[in-house]
């Protein structure tokens, strides 16, 4: 690959930002414009605003594809099928293999952006550090 210039590096790190907030990964958005990931971190980590255009593409991304999720756990035709007596029957396989594909996604999300859509909510620190005694207690005591 032959290295580009300012111009063509801007519009390389556009296109690739513009696929993430599709929703896709940044490595099929590498693979699509032949970059390599060395590149595309050595482009971001030389220009702020390069950085920041990429940290937006996956908050967007993050979100499209949290959209989908909901898609995913939405009732489905395939959902319930009929069998040969004329019976209609739940899709097991179907509902399960939903089921991991929605706990997979969540999972992602919550490594991506934890603040967002991590299982740890914090109310009250925005992520600083509580300074609070610790209290030892030994059960074994007579003045508990």
């Amino acid at each position: 690959m032959k290295a580009l210039n300012n111009e063509q590096r801007k519009e390389r790190i556009e296109a690739i930002c513009n696929h993430i907030e599709e929703g896709n990964t940044l490595r099929a958005a590498l693979l699509k414009y032949d970059t390599s990931a060395r590149s595309f971190y050595d482009w971001i980590d030389d220009n702020e605003a390069f950085k920041q255009r990429y940290t937006r593409a996956k908050d967007l991304g993050c979100q499209m594809r949290f959209d989908t999720i909901k898609d995913l756990v939405s009732p489905k035709e395939s959902d319930i099928y009929t069998d040969a007596n004329g019976i209609k029957r739940t899709n097991h396989k179907t509902i399960a293999r939903d089921r991991l594909r929605f706990d997979a996604e969540r999972w992602q999300l919550s490594k991506e952006l934890p603040k967002k859509y991590g299982d740890k909510l914090d109310l009250t620190t925005d992520g600083d550090k509580i300074n609070a005694p610790i209290l030892n207690v030994d059960p074994l005591s007579k003045d508990n």
